[in-house]
């Protein structure tokens, strides 16, 4: 079984950055799905995270009608995890 790495409250820190970003529409902790968790925890393994999150939420800021999960794809790929 694969160790989860991200834990509630990762997301609830992840959610603060993004408000203090202003990101629209608000992210909240329901937008994290379980792919999500996945990039999340996959980025942590490869010593990523700031990176990954950076990025998802650069692109997040440029396309707000994107999803969290769709905007963490972007930054997983980005950094090329």
């Amino acid at each position: 079984m694969k160790k989860q790495h991200i834990q509630t409250r990762h997301i609830h820190k992840l959610i603060a950055i993004a408000d203090s970003m202003g990101l629209m529409p608000k992210v909240e902790s329901k937008n994290f799905t379980t792919d999500c968790i996945e990039i999340l925890d996959n980025a942590v393994e490869h010593d990523l995270l700031f990176e990954v999150v950076w990025s998802a939420f650069q692109y997040k800021t440029d396309h707000p009608k994107s999803t969290m999960l769709e905007s963490l794809q972007v930054g997983a790929n980005e950094w090329d995890i």
